[in-house]
């Protein structure tokens, strides 16, 4: 079953581009995944983070729709400086809030003074094995441009990669 996936506007000012994967898991499975910052620096080390060289701080709020969390304290020390994070951010504070919002999605957005990007995740069951997952990155580079931002889709297919195995 290859259904069309939902429409959402692009965001003004962004490089957009949507993946779309069939998944051998439960939707809850990949949500979970989805909010789980805490993995990337060990299974996504080098890729997407490095390992974890500090705690951090997390605020959770509830919300009608869901569930807000907003991590303090993001960062990488210039010693550990080994993953696209690392670079794109320049040292400079990371603002980095995920959200899980009922009952299918998650966002997550990351900011710092170099680089705005955004993640919606769309999960639909079609068996109860399968799930069909949706995603949109978006990115703004304050100095960048499409070609970097042709990369980082690049970078996010291998991240996706090492989470799961596609069905499909």
């Amino acid at each position: 079953l290859d259904s069309a996936p939902p429409s959402y506007p692009n965001q003004t000012g962004y490089y957009s581009y949507d993946l779309s994967s069939c998944l051998r898991t439960t939707a809850d499975l990949v949500l979970e995944n989805g909010l789980d910052c805490a993995h990337t620096g060990f299974v996504h080390t080098g890729l997407f983070r490095s390992k974890p060289n500090h705690y951090v701080e997390a605020v959770i709020n509830t919300k009608q729709s869901g569930i807000e969390i907003q991590t303090i304290g993001e960062g990488e020390k210039k010693a550990d400086k080994k993953s696209i994070l690392s670079f794109l951010t320049k040292d400079t504070e990371i603002y980095h809030t995920d959200e899980y919002i009922k009952p299918h999605t998650v966002y997550v957005d990351y900011k710092s003074n170099y680089i705005s990007a955004t993640t919606l995740l769309i999960c639909t069951p079609e068996t109860k094995e399968t799930t069909r997952t949706y995603t949109r990155m978006a990115t703004k580079f304050n100095y960048f441009n499409k070609t970097q931002g042709l990369v980082l889709k690049q970078i996010v297919k291998k991240v996706i990669k090492q989470d799961v195995i596609p069905l499909c």
